[in-house]
């Protein structure tokens, strides 16, 4: 992804027009309500809000086409520093973003509108959109987008080994992007997860020679070396302990003191503000133990019982390494 930036020398920066052109997308008249704009970034609106900014809008075109979106000053701002500071000034109304798909800006939209993403006919977005909406989020510094993204990530991977696919799911092409579409593993804890997701399918499904490729990936290496290292931690600092190599970051487990630990803490590929209060929960469907929980352990005999089918297989480029 190309990051556009700021800056009015580069070449790649984004363009500002002088005044809001007409758009075939009709502009929200609903009032502004900071009900959906997440915890801890509602204070930032109400900012705007005293300011008489509640029904100022401005445009954003996205995409080769550049399609127009119309969006209240007010909401895009409260969530992104990015936008924030182009945006700082009221004559600034518009930006152009041409490396964003239009379904992935409309899918984010939709987020900050309703809290949720709203593809066609209801149905799940796909990884693949997922981790584009991950890294548009990352470009534009919304946490909170990117930790929704994140628990969306988990859940579509850990739904896919209860129906009998363990594999890491995502392409070498996916892989890729993600490496690349980020700037370092503490503000994009995705690649912590990908790294952690690696680690446990050497230990529990894949050849190494079989995984070799991903370490090919630009930076992957330095990340996959830092989670093992974190491993190894013991720190009283911590507000939770460190992670065990032995358990899979697609399950969201519990960590309190005196119940079951089992798969990764909610927050562990999280972004946070200091004080801010996670609101994520546990997708596997048990409090420590449990139906859920015994479903589980059952699935991971079954990886085994298949890795002697998936030992030839190979990771290619695009392939989906299952």
């Amino acid at each position: 992804m190309t990051i556009p930036q700021v800056d009015g020398n580069d070449r790649g920066a984004p363009q500002f027009g002088d005044a809001l052109c007409a758009s075939p997308l009709p502009l929200d008249a609903r009032s502004f309500d900071t009900a959906n704009i997440p915890e801890g970034e509602a204070d930032v609106a109400e900012t705007f809000v005293n300011e008489d900014s509640a029904s100022d809008t401005i445009k954003i075109l996205v995409g080769p086409l550049h399609k127009a979106f119309i969006l209240h000053r007010v909401r895009i701002c409260a969530i992104s520093p990015y936008f924030s500071t182009i945006f700082a000034s009221a004559s600034t109304l518009q930006v152009i973003l041409p490396d964003i798909e239009p379904h992935t800006f409309q899918l984010a939209v939709d987020w900050l509108h309703h809290g949720t993403f709203m593809d066609d006919k209801n149905t799940a977005v796909k990884l693949d959109t997922l981790i584009d909406i991950y890294l548009f989020g990352d470009l534009i510094g919304c946490h909170t987008l990117k930790n929704y993204t994140m628990d969306l990530i988990q859940d579509d991977m850990y739904h896919a080994v209860r129906r009998g696919n363990p594999g890491i799911r995502s392409s070498l092409n996916q892989i890729r992007r993600i490496f690349t579409g980020t700037f370092c593993a503490e503000n994009s804890p995705i690649r912590t997860f990908v790294a952690a997701l690696v680690s446990y399918r050497l230990i529990f499904g894949d050849k190494p020679e079989r995984l070799e490729p991903i370490f090919e990936v630009p930076v992957f290496l330095k990340d996959f070396a830092a989670f093992q290292r974190s491993s190894l931690k013991e720190s009283d600092e911590a507000w939770y302990r460190p992670v065990s190599l032995r358990e899979d970051p697609r399950v969201r487990g519990i960590h309190d003191v005196g119940v079951t630990r089992k798969g990764f803490h909610f927050c562990s590929f999280h972004v946070h503000e200091e004080g801010e209060k996670c609101s994520s929960v546990n997708n596997n469907g048990s409090e420590g133990g449990g139906a859920a929980g015994e479903d589980y352990d059952q699935q991971y005999c079954l990886e085994q019982q298949g890795l002697e089918d998936r030992e030839g297989a190979e990771c290619t480029t695009g392939e989906i390494l299952r």
